[in-house]
């Protein structure tokens, strides 16, 4: 009786209904735990790559693994390190990027598609979601390598007469409009990630983190450079994109500079306030009478109104950014220092766990992790060691304490930037 268990229940897995011959059913148990081995060898490689994070350990596994099941995530994390795989998606982008396509150019492209039958849902020469599936299901049916991204071949077969002409070698920037001139900056997918996860802290939500630039994006850039007083346009210049860019500091003037050179964006961002001090002062001003709304260290318009309302009360310019004296005078006021909340009395994994997060928050969130492209396979619901590993990778990022537990805010965090 035993002699036939195992084969009986790989026979019912594989859904074997028809009698086999004994040889048979030999090389189908030997097929499927010679296939059981190729998936678990090729998983401990993914984790080794992963653990060691490098472009080298990455690039190591697809070389071993040309097929392997976690080609997309590994091509994924080479494009985060800033080395998108030849032939991907990432490298896609960035060929794209370099063709130097104008707005006219791209709205033309969205009704040539309409006009095929492939829907891109509106030709304002924006190139979102829906206009990527529409070139990727054209893409599909020519038997082009599917991207979402056209080349240089393609832009000349859908741009309908609109001639495929980038800017000169050295045009004078006066005559080049803002999209061409964020075009030349030649930025890559992982700062386009990046940017997206650093207009979300600062309050203007792009509602995905996934270095597509579309019409959420775009509005989060215009209400970042419409708080800063710059114009709004948005697209980036090349000094946006040096404060935007994460782990760029945004650098204090000099000891010799005037202050009266910076705006008070520039002057605030000169702080450096962590995410903690921000929420602590957005309780600070509430517990004063200044409604700063919910504390989640988002500055949004909600919060900027209340410090404008405080500076008028206080006699200072109302520019909606703090300096380093009107923080301590908040804090002052507010009878508390601050400072970053410390939670060493109940601990991380205590905090989190007061959270009482039901299964499918839990596979929600490694869900949205993964499409952040922090990987903590498997989907399960359960917290293990690797989705720690993915959670204080995002904290990390985020310029959060690493400490692989979450808060509260930090789960709103991430819905945020995955889309609510």
């Amino acid at each position: 009786m035993r002699t036939f268990t195992l084969p009986l229940i790989l026979m019912a897995s594989c859904g074997l209904s028809t009698p086999v011959l004994a040889q048979d059913l030999g090389d189908v148990i030997g097929g499927i735990a010679q296939s059981l081995i190729n998936q678990e060898v090729d998983r401990n490689a993914y984790v080794a790559a992963q653990r060691a994070n490098t472009v080298s350990a990455y690039r190591d596994y697809l070389a071993k693994f040309k097929n392997g099941q976690y080609r997309a995530n590994a091509e994924n994390a080479l494009a985060r390190l800033g080395t998108p795989v030849e032939g991907s998606p990432a490298s896609a982008a960035q060929a794209e990027a370099q063709l130097g396509i104008t707005i006219a150019q791209r709205v033309s492209v969205q009704r040539e598609l309409t006009r095929r039958g492939y829907r891109t849902n509106g030709t304002d020469g924006i190139w979102g979601r829906n206009t990527r599936s529409a070139i990727s299901s054209w893409q599909r049916d020519r038997g082009d390598k599917i991207t979402g991204y056209v080349t240089g071949e393609q832009l000349r077969l859908l741009a309908q007469g609109t001639a495929v002409t980038p800017p000169a070698e050295d045009p004078s920037p006066g005559y080049l409009t803002a999209a061409q001139v964020e075009v030349r900056l030649g930025i890559t997918v992982a700062q386009r990630v990046s940017i997206q996860r650093k207009l979300t802290r600062l309050g203007h939500p792009t509602y995905g983190a996934d270095g597509v630039w579309g019409r959420n994006t775009r509005t989060a850039i215009s209400s970042w450079q419409r708080d800063r007083g710059d114009k709004v346009t948005g697209y980036v210049t090349e000094e946006q994109l040096r404060l935007l860019t994460r782990g760029t500091a945004v650098t204090p003037p000099a000891e010799n500079s005037s202050s009266e050179n910076l705006t008070a964006a520039q002057t605030e961002a000169a702080l450096r306030l962590t995410r903690a001090q921000r929420i602590t002062i957005q309780r600070q001003l509430t517990a004063i009478g200044y409604d700063a709304g919910v504390a989640d260290g988002l500055w949004g318009s909600r919060t900027r109104a209340a410090i404008s309302a405080w500076q008028r009360t206080n006699r200072g310019a109302q520019t909606g950014y703090v300096t380093a004296s009107q923080v301590k005078l908040i804090a002052s006021q507010a009878g508390s220092a601050a400072t970053a909340p410390n939670d060493s009395a109940s601990g991380p994994a205590l905090e989190e766990s007061l959270l009482e997060l039901t299964r499918a928050e839990r596979i929600d969130l490694q869900r949205r992790l993964g499409r952040l492209g922090y990987n903590s396979l498997p989907t399960d619901g359960i917290f293990d060691s690797k989705t720690r590993r993915a959670v204080a990778e995002w904290q990390a990022d985020e310029g959060e304490t690493a400490t692989g537990y979450l808060t509260a805010d930090q789960v709103r965090l991430i819905r945020l930037e995955t889309g609510g």
